[in-house]
């Protein structure tokens, strides 16, 4: 074989290993196929905060890093004029939403709360004005929503040991707990796997909104989000 011709089976060598270590393998996100859950996915968001509004109309967004109006039925994404990166809550009162910017624990860490008003809109977040001094101190609890039945579904966060017993204060997955109206407590199942549950919502429909981020390590060990990550948010399809 002359030269030339060992030349250009070397270049088609090479590129056969670079087309074969291309997108072809990268794997596909496994599609999302629920009787009873839709998931939302928010592309590079980490992990989702806080949500307002219905996913039929405008569904307002806090990610890690931006804001998002979500309409369309979850196909159309427009970042909000304010960036309301990390904050916890969204606090709806009639037609206006407050972002609550600031955390807030109890002492055993059972409780999460939002807190410190900072901003508010009252056209879904296309508009967002300082909030007045009356609203700053406004509060309310995260990652607990109770729907017209008064039957409650709670956030549960967990710390301790690796699923190797190796340490004891590691943050650990976050389960979801349902408590019916005479007080009777019971797991709440849901379609969650590979995600922490950040928060709870209810729209005016009382469909349930979940929303996540992060990752876990092999041995059970919350991660946390990456801001390159995309984060979801799941939603019950009908009255929870």
């Amino acid at each position: 074989m002359n030269r030339s011709l060992l030349f250009l089976a070397i270049i088609l060598l090479i590129s056969a290993c670079k087309k074969n270590n291309s997108v072809d393998d990268i794997p596909a996100e496994p599609i999302f196929d629920n009787e009873n859950w839709t998931r939302l996915r928010i592309p590079d968001g980490g992990e989702i905060r806080a949500v307002a509004g219905s996913i039929d109309d405008t569904l307002l967004v806090t990610t890690l890093y931006n804001t998002y109006m979500v309409t369309n039925k979850g196909n159309t994404f427009t970042l909000t004029t304010l960036n309301l990166n990390r904050t916890p809550g969204l606090l709806v009162a009639q037609d206006t939403i407050y972002a609550l910017n600031g955390d807030a624990y109890d002492g055993k860490f059972e409780k999460h709360y939002a807190s410190l008003s900072s901003y508010y809109t009252l056209d879904k977040g296309l508009n967002w004005h300082p909030t007045l001094y009356k609203d700053w101190n406004k509060t309310m609890l995260t990652g607990v929503v109770t729907n017209k039945k008064n039957i409650t579904f709670q956030l549960n966060y967990h710390s301790g040991a690796d699923k190797n017993g190796m340490g004891y204060n590691w943050v650990l997955p976050t389960t979801i707990s349902k408590m019916d109206e005479k007080g009777f407590h019971s797991t709440f199942e849901h379609p969650i796997k590979d995600e922490q549950p950040i928060n709870l919502y209810l729209d005016q429909m009382e469909r349930l909104y979940i929303t996540t981020g992060g990752s876990f390590s092999e041995s059970g060990v919350y991660i946390g989000p990456s801001a390159l990550s995309p984060a979801y948010v799941y939603i019950s399809k009908g009255p929870i």
